[in-house]
């Protein structure tokens, strides 16, 4: 089965959820609905599940980073709030 470029959705995503199994990765997208300013209202929508294999996880996330390096040395630092970095438990400098 073969799909037309015109029937490929064009997805926009603020929120990903992720999962491993010893045999792929399972990357469940979604966008926020409602104001931003009430958190307590906003319900995010499913909008896409993307699978894949471990491997290609991991050749996505080097090349993700190779790229988003790339940006950054011509554009300039992508800021990242300190309370999100905190949130997701990461480092700006031990994990970027």
């Amino acid at each position: 089965m073969s799909i037309m470029a015109d029937e490929v959705p064009d997805i926009y995503a603020d929120s990903v959820e992720m999962a491993l199994t010893p045999y792929d990765a399972v990357l469940e997208f979604s966008k926020r609905t409602g104001r931003i300013q009430d958190a307590a209202k906003t319900q995010a929508v499913h909008v896409g599940t993307v699978r894949m294999s471990l491997q290609h996880a991991k050749v996505l996330a080097i090349l993700l980073k190779k790229n988003l390096s790339g940006y950054e040395s011509v554009v300039g630092t992508i800021d990242l709030h300190p309370d999100l970095l905190k949130a997701l438990g990461v480092s700006k400098s031990e994990d970027w």
